[in-house]
């Protein structure tokens, strides 16, 4: 998976998923592993949906979750 060297890079990462999305557990699998490795990673869990639709009704919350690292 190569987290190790993005981490070392410091490449920020961003997952957003579903709140019903049945592989909602292996993200923060990969959030414990990204974090272990020293790097940044924000999870944001939109309500209600599952894998799918992958779009957000308001991209401007990717800005601002980001500003806040």
């Amino acid at each position: 998976m190569k987290m190790d060297l993005l981490a070392q890079n410091d490449v920020p990462v961003l997952n957003i998923c579903g709140s019903i999305d049945p592989i909602l557990h292996n993200t923060y699998a990969v959030q414990g592993l990204y974090h272990a490795n020293g790097g940044r990673m924000s999870v944001l869990i939109k309500d209600g949906p599952a894998h799918h639709p992958h779009s957000l009704k308001d991209p401007n919350m990717i800005a601002v979750l980001l500003n806040k690292e």
